[in-house]
């Protein structure tokens, strides 16, 4: 945008006062012109009039004695007048005399009729009177140049006079003030406003501006002030700020790493197995420890206000504390919910404790010194705490479960009276290691065992006795088949089995026979046995040859043949081991026998 010029108020002002003092002029020139002009007319009229009306008389004489050169004569005394150009006397008889200088463009302006001396009702001729028109133009040129040139040096005056005055009284003040305003500036302190003047006892415009000025002084120093302070105070809150920025970036960026810490630490605990939990845990504490630079670092609880016990800890070798793991701790209080503490009741330790209705948790940091008393250090202690107590929670929860779950499948697969594994999970066990055995191709044999003549023994000793008895044997049976992969099961109320994969029958019937041996051994009182004691009969069955070819009917027909064994080592005298593939034989032969019979 095109900045504008500047100019003097005076002058604007003086220029509108000259321009219109013009036009006044010239307006009252163009009157007083005019006015001259009918004044000069009429003074040349009455001039003119009076002067001929002089010589009349004389013109009336000299007409009623004609003599030309007289009536001439006369007429030239009317032409010296400057303002007559010409006069002409018309005779009633016709007669003309003139005098001055007639052009064809001049004309009568003045006709006097010459009455006769006699008879005054009469004319005897008229006398006509030509003005000198540019004698008459000079003289109105004259009157009016000299009136506008009055008017001139009237309006000139005039002009210097308001020129003057506005100098001293509006020009320069305000001049004063404009240099002033110029030089006003919020960035510098100025001096008041002051005006050189005439000394008034009235107050004008001026004055008031000149006071708003110095207000408006006042109110910028006061500004200037107030922004100095402002931007004083501004510069040390953005200092401040800066700092206060980079702390809180410092404390978010550690606080971020701490929780990129805490979680990688929650998530590869919550994923880890059961087992390997206490392990896990012990080596988070000693990453939590190395953060917060402790010597170590444990975690204790406490279930349905019993004694706080230590439940995992991690030290250094330089931490001096008597900590270890299952040992009591002193009770950190029992005011309900979270507290976190140092130097409390473990010295020189911070400590984070949560009180609940049922469980309650311990987190002790040792050895952080002065760290333990930064509010940001706590803060992110009991966060830790949170954190492990809620993972240590959940692994007891988790091992609780186990352990019901352990022990309802132990419910489930093993014998209440003998501990032994009962008929259901010995069938699922024989189904397994069948299909093993037909992988590899491994023997598998079978051992049934039977209480000798124990109805009676329960009769006359009695169930309490005879369960005893029971119980006896399967320790026994346990005792004698250690390998891995034996299995002893009672599968009936003095029937057992037991199951040995990978033995051939040899040594199947070697373990039979440590058995059998180990219980007779045992001496236990039976009255109604041939031994007077408590003696076993077992039966062994063996399948030698397992491909995967072999059928399920094979792997369920060792059960079959591990009875007929048995029952013949019943009908043998019991006390004894019979192989199944023994009776095979003697089926053979007792078969082969009675065919040579019969030929002969």
């Amino acid at each position: 945008m095109q900045k504008k010029s500047t100019r003097p108020l005076t002058n604007i002002l003086l220029t509108k006062i000259v321009a219109m003092a013009i036009f006044f002029a010239v307006a009252m020139g163009a009157v007083k012109s005019f006015q001259t002009y009918q004044a000069e007319l009429s003074r040349f009229n009455q001039l003119a009039e009076a002067f001929s009306m002089a010589h009349v008389p004389l013109l009336m004489t000299e007409l009623s004695n004609p003599e030309s050169s007289a009536i001439e004569k006369n007429l030239w005394l009317l032409v010296v007048r400057p303002e007559i150009a010409a006069v002409v006397v018309e005779t009633s008889s016709g007669q003309e005399f003139s005098a001055g200088y007639i052009t064809a463009l001049d004309q009568v302006n003045l006709v006097i009729d010459i009455p006769h001396p006699t008879i005054p009702e009469q004319h005897i001729g008229t006398l006509g009177v030509t003005y000198d028109t540019e004698y008459l133009h000079n003289s109105l040129i004259a009157s009016i140049s000299l009136e506008l040139l009055e008017l001139a040096l009237f309006t000139a005056l005039i002009y210097l006079l308001i020129r003057l005055v506005m100098e001293r009284n509006l020009n320069k003040p305000l001049q004063q003030i404009a240099q002033y305003a110029a030089t006003l500036s919020p960035k510098r302190h100025m001096h008041p406003l002051v005006i050189t003047r005439p000394k008034r006892h009235w107050r004008d415009e001026i004055d008031l501006v000149i006071e708003g000025f110095n207000t408006l002084r006042t109110s910028l120093a006061r500004y200037v002030d107030e922004r100095d302070r402002a931007m004083e105070a501004l510069a040390n809150e953005k200092e401040q700020l800066d700092h206060r920025v980079i702390q809180r970036t410092e404390v978010i960026a550690h606080i971020n790493e701490y929780l990129e810490l805490l979680s990688r630490i929650s998530v590869k605990l919550i994923d880890m197995p059961l087992l390997e939990f206490p392990a896990g845990l012990r080596k988070a504490l000693y990453e939590i420890a190395h953060y917060h630079a402790a010597n170590a670092c444990a975690i204790a609880n406490c279930k349905n206000g019993e004694a706080w016990t230590w439940r995992f800890i991690w030290r250094d070798e330089s931490a001096i504390i008597d900590w270890a793991e299952g040992h009591p701790l002193p009770s950190p209080g029992k005011t309900r919910g979270w507290s976190v503490s140092y130097d409390r009741k473990l010295p020189n330790t911070l400590v984070c404790c949560f009180i609940g209705e049922r469980d309650s948790f311990l987190l002790a940091l040792h050895g952080m010194e002065e760290k333990a008393r930064d509010p940001q250090e706590r803060r992110l202690a009991q966060m830790t705490a949170e954190a492990f107590f809620k993972l240590t929670e959940r692994w007891l929860s988790l091992n609780e479960l186990e352990k019901s779950r352990r022990e309802l499948l132990k419910l489930s697969n093993t014998d209440s009276l003998t501990d032994l594994a009962n008929r259901r999970h010995f069938d699922e066990i024989r189904q397994l290691e069948n299909r093993r055995a037909q992988r590899s191709g491994h023997p598998l044999s079978l051992l049934m065992l039977d209480v000798d003549f124990f109805k009676p023994y329960n009769d006359h000793y009695g169930h309490d006795k005879g369960d005893k008895v029971l119980q006896k044997l399967s320790s026994v049976m346990q005792e004698q088949c250690q390998r891995a992969g034996e299995l002893v099961a009672r599968i009936g109320g003095e029937e057992f089995a037991v199951l040995l994969p990978d033995q051939n029958e040899d040594n199947a019937l070697a373990v039979a026979e440590r058995i059998r041996q180990a219980i007779h051994e045992l001496n236990l009182e039976h009255r109604f046995s041939f031994h007077y004691r408590v003696t076993i009969s077992i039966g062994v069955a063996t399948l030698a040859h397992i491909d995967q070819h072999t059928s399920q009917e094979e792997f369920d027909s060792i059960l079959l043949r591990a009875d007929r064994a048995l029952y013949a080592a019943k009908n043998s005298g019991r006390n004894c081991v019979v192989r199944e593939s023994d009776l095979v034989n003697s089926d053979a032969e007792a078969d082969q026998a009675a065919t040579s019979t019969k030929t002969l």
